[in-house]
């Protein structure tokens, strides 16, 4: 081998030593970005299994609350339905 191809020979490996080392170094800052991204989707994912559990509960507080009213205000007409019969009853005698 002449001194040409030798300096042609170390000049390629150190271009694919570069190229090599360029690749690794895309690769862990790709895989760097995606664990941030899968800790931030972790993050959101507990934000929202925490809203998510704040609105369960106060739709189950709305809905007792609901029932309770309703319940109420059927009393109520039912009461007037009585006294509406009861009067019905007594126009009727």
């Amino acid at each position: 081998m002449t001194t040409y191809e030798i300096i042609s020979v170390a000049i390629a490996l150190l271009g694919l030593v570069i190229v090599i080392f360029k690749v690794w170094s895309k690769t862990q800052t790709d895989i760097a970005m995606i664990n941030i991204e899968i800790a931030n989707m972790k993050k959101d994912n507990a934000k929202q299994d925490k809203d998510f559990a704040d609105h369960k509960a106060d739709n189950d507080k709305r809905f007792s609350q609901m029932h309770v009213d309703n319940r109420e205000d059927f009393k109520k007409v039912f009461a007037r339905l009585d006294f509406i019969v009861d009067k019905i009853g007594e126009v009727r005698k």
